[in-house]
């Protein structure tokens, strides 16, 4: 067993936190490519101000310390690999490391994508376990509680490991769990209980997997137990490996967009306008709001909504450009709240003459 682990979060901020997590097990160097671009699909968010941005990458490699190039979206971050956290595995390290982004993801805050860019050129080979990015936003229309540790744990099969946990107290919100872990094989089974909870069992994977555990309650300190159970057949690597831990608790002052009316004539013409009447019955304004009508699952019909404050509503005039036939369609309304995207579905019927 090899456990070595480091609490980088323990914050109480108004705002929201967008986590994106890639285990692409990318080989680079020896006959292997020198150089790949690892993308981490991203939500969005505006109307919100960029607190902080994390950078943290995972590599197996044969020493400790290595040189490459590493860039964020074309923007160098380090020229060597120099690990704050390191397992020892057999022939082998599992090394982390965590970069404070911020100043260069500012800039790039309002993409939905990055890139993460390595260039490794030498005769032994390493292996990209795990890049992700966490980010934290500050907005008055949301609060979050967060605790994250990013660490290099190693359990072989029958170990078990207590990872203790301190979490800002005072939200009354369940939480979520997120755990990344490196499955050495498809016959390797890791349970995860947090505290009280009912435990999950994660197995039928070889590679990274991201398990997720929603709480009803969480304390100031808990105590989440991982388990690599004792397996009935042999397989190498037998290490599983744990990457990060990020437990959560977020509340939103939320829009909530219906549609309060739907005005069709009983028979309609082709290219005649029905009227559909929208209000916003929740307690904040959406970031981006659209309305988009649907017949037999795809779109004829999209079109942005004006920002609605909690209380007003608006008339959108949607013209039926279909054959003459009787059809079932639904009026699907989708918005968007910092990193929350909700949509709701209204179904009616038209006559086209």
């Amino acid at each position: 067993m090899c456990i070595r682990d480091r609490q980088y979060l323990y914050s109480r901020f108004n705002g929201d936190i967008v986590y994106a997590s890639s285990t692409p097990a990318v080989v680079l160097g020896g006959l292997k490519s020198s150089r790949v671009t690892i993308p981490l699909e991203l939500s969005r968010i505006e109307n919100a101000t960029l607190k902080q941005a994390l950078l943290e990458i995972g590599v197996k490699a044969p020493q400790e310390r290595f040189l490459w190039r590493l860039k964020l979206n074309g923007v160098p971050v380090a020229r060597e690999f120099k690990p704050s956290i390191v397992a020892e595995l057999k022939n082998m390290y599992f090394s982390k490391v965590v970069y404070d982004v911020t100043p260069l993801f500012d800039a790039f805050r309002r993409r939905s994508r990055c890139n993460v860019t390595f260039k490794y050129e030498s005769s032994s080979t390493i292996t990209i376990e795990h890049v992700a990015l966490l980010i934290l936003y500050e907005s008055s229309d949301a609060v979050s509680h967060i605790s994250f540790l990013s660490g290099a744990l190693s359990l072989e099969p029958g170990e078990s490991i207590e990872v203790f946990i301190k979490h800002p107290t005072g939200l009354n919100t369940p939480g979520l769990l997120k755990t990344v872990m490196i499955m050495p094989s498809t016959q390797a089974k890791a349970l995860l209980k947090m505290n009280n909870h009912e435990p999950k069992i994660v197995g039928g994977i070889v590679g990274g997997e991201e398990a997720v555990l929603k709480l009803d309650k969480i304390e100031e300190m808990n105590t989440l137990l991982i388990n690599h159970a004792e397996p009935e057949t042999r397989y190498f690597p037998k290490e599983l490996l744990v990457s990060s831990v990020l437990l959560s608790q977020i509340t939103y002052k939320e829009p909530r967009l219906v549609v309060e009316d739907i005005i069709v004539p009983n028979r309609i013409s082709r290219g005649e306008k029905i009227k559909i009447i929208i209000s916003n019955k929740g307690d904040a304004k959406p970031d981006k709001s659209l309305i988009t009508l649907m017949h037999l699952g795809s779109s004829i019909y999209r079109k942005e909504l004006p920002p609605l404050d909690p209380g007003e509503e608006t008339i959108i005039e949607i013209p039926i450009k279909l054959p003459r036939g009787r059809y079932n369609l639904v009026a699907r309304i989708i918005w968007r709240k910092l990193s929350r995207t909700v949509f709701t579905d209204t179904r009616f019927e038209v006559y086209v003459e």
